[in-house]
């Protein structure tokens, strides 16, 4: 039953077998399935051989599906060894690199999609200690993966320190197939070492460097290509080293990929759980969201796929799958029911917390106020101390004055106890009594009682005319302070509503000015006890109620103006919330819209679906029909017999005779390759009569 169904499965359209899950409606990007593309590269697989014997005829060639997913998986599924003699012709995978032609000019370059930059290689390509590093890394990955074996070529330090034209192309096939199984190289006879092979091998190396976005292409010209050896070598190991890297990157890359794989949807389910436990942002839900999507897809495809291999089978009993679909919906319902209980738990502890903060936030608006309140007081507090430092000033001042007395008092003291003696002396002399100096003493006690007093009386009459002077400097100084922060102040004023419109305003109106000669005879003023008089004290004649009235004038005009202002701010503010108003209106017919809009879209999805679905129907009945072309597809199948049987005989005859294995690779090369072109004739043939009954069948359910 297998080796007449494999044929059809040939024959099949491989762009027909998509995924029937409509694609997510949101713009932002989706996660795309590995599952879904998995379906359509198994049929790819068997149809790769029909794509190409189409390759010569631009209008017949059809591009297979592939996404950067699926070449993923079948990279890691069917990543073979340079020598894949063993491997039906049907089952290789296309290459990422555009179909060659056979125009070799330099035009054909602009079709790689690549974006290279002038960039000098950083690398220490000359250092002999870099080379060694680079050439062990080489030969570390060249024989961890049976490099020697698959190519029947011996890596070791001399060949990569003194390379061979054929050792270093066979090392850059090997290796970019590795990156690229499906790619088949148009020299892969390294042995007919001609000027057109080294022309081909050249535009052939050096389109593949392009394609893969080599950094350091411009330090590599064509012409090196053909002899890699001698001066240029480093910068050929340089790039062999870069491929090395590559591929490891690859290689991990495909085995966290096929970590992933295993059990997938346990994985997935897991994920979901665990994002339930954290508080997610907007990409964590949209992925979120793309796994929910890729797990109905994965249960879609795998009941598709299962009812398939029954309806291949002949086996009409779907009950079983539909119970495991039932189950499988059961599950993720369930999945989803957890999820949504999780999410009303953490919106209800969120709710809780938000309303914390808020109290937190009314507490901390209470404290914030307080904190101005006190830094208020502290600049207060600080003003004080200010004040009080410039007064600590004058009492050095004070204390010199003291000092200064102090001295002359004392000289005062010695110059009496200086006379004193000498008028004893003279008492002495003239026999003078002591009831007499004693009288005399007593008058002169009371009369230097009288002249303390005198002078006590002095000493405080002149602190407090020091006082009141140093008050009065201080007065006049405030005075003047008060006078300049004043003229400035109008000065502000006045220029503020002159560049208002406000031109009637005069500066003459608030100015006050302290005569000259006051200012400057201030201290003889006080020093004489003279007073002054107010009148006389400023230039002009002051009008205290001429400068009141125009300030109060100045100020009804401004509040005039506020009104005016505040009038019109009214208006505008009605303006503006008539906008909003009319900016709702919108919103709400743009939802409007949107929300038929949406309802189109899913309307058109349906019917896109049931369009695939019928499509799909015709095409089954298609191949219902295709099998009654499999009498001449048995010929075809016992050729491509014949072929895997003149490859393994050839494969034996390898382990026998290696030293012939070149010239047995071309003649059996050439011998496959007239036995696809003829088997792709003859496929090209089957399907124009495929194509042709299936047009007679349209006709015929037409009618």
């Amino acid at each position: 039953m297998q080796n007449i169904q494999q044929p059809i499965l040939n024959n099949l359209n491989p762009q027909l077998f998509t995924s029937q899950i409509p694609a997510p409606s949101t713009g932002i990007k989706r996660r795309q399935s590995v599952s879904n593309v998995a379906l359509t590269d198994m049929i790819n697989s068997s149809i790769a051989k029909n794509a190409h014997s189409n390759k010569s005829d631009p209008n017949n060639r059809k591009k297979l599906r592939s996404t950067v997913s699926s070449v993923n998986q079948l990279y890691n599924q069917k990543r073979t060894s340079y020598i894949r003699d063993n491997e039906p012709s049907g089952m290789q995978r296309h290459s990422m690199l555009p179909y060659p032609t056979n125009n070799n000019n330099d035009n054909n370059n602009n079709d790689l999609n690549t974006n290279n930059v002038s960039t000098r290689d950083p690398r220490p390509l000359r250092d002999k200690n870099f080379q060694n590093a680079m050439q062990q890394d080489i030969i570390n990955y060249l024989t961890s993966n049976k490099f020697e074996i698959e190519t029947n070529l011996p890596i070791t330090n001399k060949t990569l320190k003194q390379p061979t034209q054929k050792g270093f192309i066979i090392t850059f096939q090997w290796l970019y197939q590795r990156l690229d199984p499906g790619y088949q190289f148009k020299s892969n006879n390294s042995n007919n070492v001609n000027s057109n092979t080294n022309k081909s091998v050249e535009l052939e190396i050096y389109q593949i460097l392009k394609f893969l976005q080599y950094p350091y292409l411009d330090t590599i010209n064509k012409s090196q290509i053909s002899a890699v050896g001698g001066n240029s070598w480093h910068k050929f190991l340089g790039m062999l080293h870069w491929m090395v890297k590559t591929n490891i990157s690859l290689d991990k890359s495909l085995k966290i990929l096929d970590k992933s794989l295993i059990d997938e949807n346990t994985q997935d389910l897991k994920s979901i759980n665990e994002q339930n436990k954290l508080p997610l942002t907007q990409e964590e839900q949209d992925s979120k969201q793309d796994k929910y999507e890729v797990l109905i897809e994965q249960i879609c495809i795998n009941y598709i796929i299962e009812c398939y291999k029954k309806y291949l089978k002949n086996d009409d009993n779907f009950e079983p799958i539909l119970k495991d679909l039932n189950e499988e919906f059961k599950k993720f319902n369930h999945i989803f029911d957890i999820d949504l209980n999780s999410l009303r738990s953490k919106t209800e502890a969120l709710s809780v917390e938000c309303d914390g903060l808020v109290k937190i936030y009314e507490n901390l608006k209470l404290s914030r106020d307080k904190n101005i309140a006190l830094k208020s007081d502290l600049s207060k507090f600080q003003n004080y101390v200010d004040g009080m430092k410039n007064k600590s000033n004058e009492w050095s001042q004070k204390l010199e004055k003291m000092n200064n007395e102090k001295a002359l008092r004392e000289d005062d003291i010695r110059d009496i106890s200086e006379e004193i003696s000498s008028i004893k002396k003279f008492l002495k002399d003239k026999n003078i009594s002591i009831d007499v100096i004693s009288n005399k003493n007593l008058e002169f006690e009371k009369l230097s009682k009288d002249l303390d007093q005198k002078k006590d009386e002095v000493n405080k009459f002149v602190s407090s005319t020091q006082s009141l002077k140093i008050e009065f400097e201080s007065i006049m100084k405030a005075l003047n302070d008060t006078l300049r922060q004043y003229d400035l102040s109008t000065e502000t004023l006045i220029n503020e509503r002159i560049s208002l419109g406000h031109s009637t305003i005069k500066k003459s109106d608030f100015e006050l000015l302290i005569d000259d000669s006051i200012k400057q005879n201030y201290n003889s003023y006080l020093n004489n006890g003279k007073a002054i008089d107010f009148n006389k004290m400023f230039k002009n004649d002051l009008n205290t109620m001429k400068i009141k009235n125009n300030i109060i004038k100045l100020n009804n005009e401004i509040q005039e103006r506020i009104e005016g202002v505040e009038k019109n701010n009214s208006v505008l503010e009605q303006k503006l919330i008539s906008l909003k108003q009319e900016v709702m209106d919108k919103n709400k017919m743009t939802e409007n819209v949107e929300l038929k809009l949406s309802e189109a879209n899913s309307t058109y999805e349906l019917n896109k679906q049931e369009s695939d679905n019928k499509l799909l129907k015709q095409k089954i009945e298609i191949e219902k029909l295709e099998r009654k072309i499999n009498d001449a597809n048995k010929i075809l199948k016992e050729k491509l017999l014949e072929t895997q049987q003149l490859i393994n005989s050839t494969r034996l005859k390898k382990e026998e005779l290696q030293l012939q294995l070149d010239r047995e690779k071309n003649n059996i090369s050439k011998k496959i390759l007239e036995i696809i072109d003829f088997s792709g004739n003859i496929m090209e043939r089957i399907q124009n009569k495929l194509e042709s009954s299936q047009s007679i069948i349209n006709k015929e359910l037409e009618n």
